[in-house]
């Protein structure tokens, strides 16, 4: 993942523009899932395991499902999917690999 990720951000490989934004982009929500896994493990156990914690992981399971239908969906249009935090990160990595 960490290859890849240096490779579309570098712009080594002759990929699109479109497909390393989307390979970023898609790297980066990964990374955010399993941060948000992990710190869900160190919630106190009358939170995670009561319907409130229940609650909370089923939300966040829900929005990361609706996170990449809608992603995939403009995708399959040819357009790229504005994700307030992730997409302002691809862009930076983008502009970044041109700099090196």
């Amino acid at each position: 993942m960490v290859g890849i990720f240096i490779i579309c951000s570098r712009g080594t490989l002759p990929l699109t523009r479109f497909v390393r934004y989307n390979v970023i982009q898609a790297i980066l929500l990964n990374i955010i899932c399993s941060c948000i896994g992990s710190i869900f493990g160190y919630f106190p156990l009358g939170i995670r395991e009561t319907i409130i914690g229940n609650l909370i992981a089923n939300s966040v399971y829900l929005g990361t499902i609706i996170l990449i239908l809608y992603a995939s969906t403009l995708i399959l249009f040819g357009r790229y999917p504005t994700i307030p935090v992730l997409s302002e990160a691809a862009k930076l990595q983008l502009q970044r690999g041109y700099l090196d």
